[in-house]
């Protein structure tokens, strides 16, 4: 009987220490699950140019996957008109990008910062830092174009002040969040550049910025890399955003659009036109994300495949 009670106990203990290892396993996959799900779980981006567009897109998408967002934009619909000649992100359109993070349970600082100023680029890393306890990834998406891009086009203020934005803004941007990065061990920073920085597209003043932009990832990934920071850019094709439709005169919306899809699907190898921001922004997600453990000094381009025309 003794004999039997002992391995009765036997059992049941084997059967409560599987039983434990069993929950131990469940909450294992479990936890394997969640960092799957939502892989950017405790981090902290910086994104630029986060009114709307993609960076208004990537900053939902991040959210879904687990990260704490601070959110930059210049917030000013009349900020550089004159020389632009369309409106700029608002403030309304920046508390929006924070009101949809919050709907996926998200949560967001909304950052006024012009990223010309290095001033208050740095001031604005301090605030997200104070907020969050630092920035692990940075997305440099804010950029302008201009309405009229031909050679004749451009004065000396209006070739300085898409230089400014476009390139020393991005300069701005890292160079504000270097020191949290450095002490970060999930250092993203994501540029965002365009396929007329990769091919000539006939636009000369943006053009150049962004193939400026490309190669300021490059270096910026080698002086950087030492450090543990991945840098990596994001070039896109022509998408449903404002920027493209500013770019050719039109307003956004019908009847642009659709002439602008048209374009685009000839242009385009898969059968697509203008792209989803939806689309590019999953591509920024990836870049900030653990996938690029092993990847820097790279652009990613989001072209609807018409990388398959270029001579690169």
């Amino acid at each position: 009987m003794t004999v039997n009670h002992t391995r009765r106990g036997v059992l049941s203990a084997g059967a409560a220490l599987g039983a434990a290892g069993a929950a131990l396993g469940t909450g294992a996959a479990s936890a394997r699950r969640q960092t799957v799900e939502r892989p950017l779980e405790g981090r902290v981006a910086l994104i630029t140019g986060a009114a709307r567009g993609f960076g208004r897109e990537t900053a939902v998408q991040m959210a879904r996957q687990g990260a704490r967002l601070a959110l930059l934009d210049i917030a000013d619909a009349d900020a550089m008109r004159d020389e632009i000649g369309y409106p700029l992100g608002s403030r309304s359109e920046l508390d929006e990008t924070v009101s949809l993070v919050e709907a996926e349970g998200g949560e967001a600082l909304a950052i006024v910062a012009d990223v010309r100023d290095r001033d208050a680029m740095a001031d604005a890393v301090t605030q997200a830092t104070a907020a969050y306890g630092g920035v692990d990834i940075v997305v440099a998406n804010a950029g302008i174009v201009v309405s009229q891009d031909g050679l004749g086009d451009y004065t000396p203020e209006r070739w300085h002040t898409l230089m400014s934005v476009n390139v020393y803004g991005v300069m701005n941007t890292v160079e504000a969040a270097l020191e949290p990065l450095r002490a970060s061990d999930h250092a993203r920073v994501v540029i965002l550049s365009s396929r007329a920085g990769r091919a000539g597209a006939g636009v000369v003043g943006y053009g150049v910025s962004k193939w400026a932009v490309t190669g300021l990832m490059k270096n910026l990934a080698q002086q950087l890399g030492a450090d543990g920071i991945r840098v990596n850019a994001v070039a896109p094709g022509m998408a449903d955003t404002p920027m493209p439709y500013y770019m050719l005169g039109n307003e956004p919306g019908e009847p642009a659009r659709s002439q602008m899809d048209e374009d685009q699907r000839g242009r385009s190898v898969l059968p697509m036109g203008l792209l989803d921001p939806a689309d590019v922004a999953r591509v920024i997600v990836m870049a900030a994300g653990p996938a690029t453990e092993a990847v820097s000094g790279t652009t990613f381009d989001v072209n609807a495949g018409s990388s398959a025309n270029s001579l690169d």
